[in-house]
């Protein structure tokens, strides 16, 4: 217990050193492209406008104080408001839109786990047979079909040629139906690939065979044996896909025109609105930390042959 909490707290400590790295160089980089916030509008403002809208957005001071003052109201949650949304503090901006990413991405990440790590089990049940080549070829297409093309299948399907579901927007139920299954198809393949992997590594050791010499049956092994030892490997497969698929992806949410994270980071780039855009790439960076630390957790709980406190300390 010691050692897990020493662990935890080195852990905790690096993730900070990374969340102030990635902050410092995704800061330099915003800087450092020509034009600012304020260039599409820039014809329309006399150099005295300008001049104060640089000096109420705190434009107008040295960057290492600029970034100083945004790190303070980062870390005390006082982020004020997004530049392109002046009415809606940003907190309540991004909680909203998080809400938005989650209630879909969510359905995806389920759909996607459960269906991949059945795929897998299935998989593996039929090792070596042509069962297995099928599933087999089933996961790489999963893995290898870019997410656009996935999105674009699924409108052209069921939205032009069936009309069984809307095409993009947000409203219902029925809107959060295809961007869910596009959310999952990765997942889905990632896991069952990583499973049957997993398992197929376990199902060949000796405990494991000398199961099924007594008379067990290899479903009931895999199920008693073979799953519990590969679940470590899944796991931490699993926990590292939550930052990208619950903060929003660009590429579906844009397509299917869902008004969640995806969506404001797009926009957030295009305005040139530093806090939003800064922010939004810092909540994904905690959310993988602590993706990556829950995963190393869980991997204790699933196999007691890892003791991360002697791992990092020896």
């Amino acid at each position: 217990m010691v050692d897990t909490f020493r662990y935890v707290v080195v852990r905790v400590g690096s993730g900070l050193v990374t969340l102030l790295v990635v902050s410092v160089i995704i800061f330099m980089l915003m800087h450092s492209i020509p034009g600012g916030p304020f260039g599409n509008i820039q014809s329309g403002l006399s150099p005295v406008a300008k001049a104060n809208m640089m000096r109420i957005y705190g434009l107008n001071k040295p960057l290492v104080t600029q970034y100083v003052d945004y790190m303070k109201s980062f870390f005390t949650l006082q982020l004020g408001f997004a530049w392109q949304n002046p009415g809606i503090p940003m907190t309540i901006l991004i909680a909203g839109a998080f809400q938005v990413s989650l209630s879909v991405a969510s359905i995806g990440l389920v759909y996607g786990v459960v269906g991949g790590l059945a795929l897998g089990i299935l998989s593996v049940m039929k090792l070596s047979t042509w069962g297995d080549q099928v599933i087999t070829m089933v996961m790489t297409a999963l893995l290898t079909t870019p997410t656009f093309v996935i999105s674009i299948v699924l409108i052209t399907v069921f939205a032009v040629w069936t009309r069984m579901f809307p095409a993009a927007g947000w409203g219902g139920w029925q809107y959060m139906v295809l961007p869910a299954i596009a959310y999952g198809i990765n997942p889905l393949g990632t896991v069952a690939r990583y499973t049957r992997n997993a398992m197929a590594d376990e199902i060949f050791k000796q405990h494991v065979q000398v199961a099924q010499a007594k008379g067990l049956s290899r479903t009931r092994a895999i199920i008693k044996h073979v799953l519990r030892n590969a679940a470590g490997p899944i796991i931490t497969v699993i926990a590292p896909m939550l930052p990208g698929i619950l903060t929003g992806s660009v590429f579906i949410e844009s397509i299917f025109n869902v008004p969640g994270l995806g969506a404001y980071f797009v926009s957030a780039i295009e305005t040139r609105d530093y806090p939003l855009e800064l922010t939004l790439i810092l909540f994904i960076t905690v959310f993988t930390i602590l993706a990556y630390l829950v995963s190393d957790l869980l991997l204790v709980v699933f196999d007691p042959r890892v003791q991360l406190g002697k791992v990092l300390y020896d």
